[in-house]
């Protein structure tokens, strides 16, 4: 089975196209067949682009927020707190918030993560992942 170490998958510059295979990987992830896309471009959607019920949610939620970059993009703090704060109004409870890129692994946002999940937890707040393109590469070769 090809792995990410032996594999260089093409990158989309494609909204639609990386959203819907984000949405594909969380169906085959989660086990929940009616995991969608929320909204569309121009709606408010939340800090949500994808949600579904995963079988490990206790009947709760799980969101997804793309954010596709060109190869030389990045993602800020204020940018997560941006998405984190709009997934607060989202209309389901959730468990956890996947901000899911097409960016290289960086330790700064993973930190930054690491501490705006113990404030958020204090509250009994859901928790936020980052998902990297790494970890794109990872899961695609799990269901190839």
């Amino acid at each position: 089975m090809p792995t990410s170490t032996s594999s260089v998958l093409p990158q989309t510059t494609s909204y639609d196209e990386f959203q819907t295979l984000v949405k594909e990987i969380c169906i085959e992830l989660w086990e929940d067949p009616n995991t969608a896309c929320f909204g569309r471009a121009g709606q408010k959607q939340n800090g949500i682009d994808v949600y579904g019920q995963p079988k490990d949610a206790g009947g709760k939620y799980r969101g997804v927020q793309c954010k596709l970059r060109t190869y030389s993009g990045k993602i800020s703090e204020t940018e997560i707190k941006k998405e984190v704060k709009a997934a607060k109004s989202f209309g389901h409870e959730i468990d956890q918030l996947i901000i899911f890129t097409n960016v290289p692994r960086d330790t700064k946002l993973q930190l930054f993560i690491d501490k705006l999940n113990q404030a958020e937890s204090k509250k009994n707040r859901f928790i936020t992942l980052l998902w990297f393109l790494d970890d794109l590469d990872q899961l695609i070769s799990l269901f190839a």
